[in-house]
Formats: structure tokens, C-alpha cells, sequence
């Protein structure tokens, strides 16, 4: 029964004003359910542009862009914290979830605004921070080899 009334409030996309929020809660932003079976009220969108924050392309335009508040506020902080250490880093974002959370079909998570992908800092082989297009996987010894050349683990940063 609570299974069912969960995916009716899911699939009815709860708004912050509509949502049965409990005296005390700040009503702007909230995670309900689980990263895989939940939705997202209230939802912040990573800041777009040009900052040590940025997500890749085939999420932004799958509009996998939204988290809760908190979650976004600690990616932009560890993000500008990293660019500080090392300055003209960015960190890049994967998969976030959409605006009102639920189902996707490119991971069984992201469903409530609580998780992101995080891709690692990567070096390419002159030793400058990559601009990747995507996320890649690495070998056991941190490597990653593609038609565009090869990339490394970057421990550093």
C-alpha cells in the first residue's frame, strides 16, 4: 500500500508548495524515497556556465541536471575548493537526476536528488587537466586510451 501510494505521489509531480511537509522542515528541497525508487521536491539545477563546476554534455542534455539543495551547495563548495588548490580545474558532474526526480533509464539510481556521478580529474599526456566529452573508464593502473589519445588518473587533485 505504501509502495503504491509512493509511485501515485511520484508519477502526480509533487510540487515544494504541495508537498506534505512536517512542521519544522525547511520547505525548499527535499529527497523522498530512495536514490532508486523516489522523487525530488524542490529540486536546484547545478549552476550553468563556465566555473570549476560543469556537467557533461549528454546529461545536461538529458536534463540530468537537478539535485537537492544541499546536495548542490557541497558539489559547488568541494568543486571550488579543488579550483583553489589548483587553479583552472573543473570538476565535471555525470548523471544528477531530472527536475522531479523518478526513473531514468541511463542508471538505476538518480531517482531522488540525492546522488551524483563525479568524474575524476584526469591528466592528459603533456600533464594539463583534460576536457573530456564523457566519462571514461580507467584501466588498473589509472589509464585511459580512446580514439582521442590517452588520459590519466590524476591522484593530485
Amino acid at each position: 500500500m505504501i509502495v503504491a501510494l509512493l509511485a501515485v505521489i511520484a508519477s502526480a509531480h509533487v510540487q515544494a508548495a504541495d508537498h506534505p511537509w512536517l512542521p519544522g522542515d525547511d520547505a525548499g528541497s527535499a529527497s523522498v524515497g530512495t536514490a532508486q525508487g523516489g522523487y525530488l521536491v524542490g529540486g536546484v539545477r547545478i549552476p550553468e556556465g563556465e566555473g570549476s563546476l560543469r556537467q557533461l554534455p549528454t546529461q545536461s542534455m538529458r536534463g540530468l541536471e537537478w539535485g537537492t539543495a544541499d546536495l548542490v551547495a557541497a558539489l559547488v563548495r568541494a568543486a571550488e575548493a579543488v579550483a583553489k588548490e589548483f587553479p583552472g580545474s573543473v570538476t565535471w558532474l555525470g548523471n544528477l537526476s531530472r527536475r522531479e526526480g523518478g526513473d531514468i533509464p541511463w542508471s538505476s539510481s538518480h531517482n531522488s536528488g540525492r546522488d551524483a556521478d563525479v568524474a575524476f580529474h584526469l591528466l592528459d599526456t603533456e600533464g594539463e587537466p583534460a576536457q573530456r566529452k564523457d566519462l571514461v573508464k580507467l584501466d588498473e593502473h589509472g589509464w585511459a586510451f580512446d580514439s582521442v589519445g590517452a588520459l590519466r588518473f590524476d591522484a593530485a587533485t
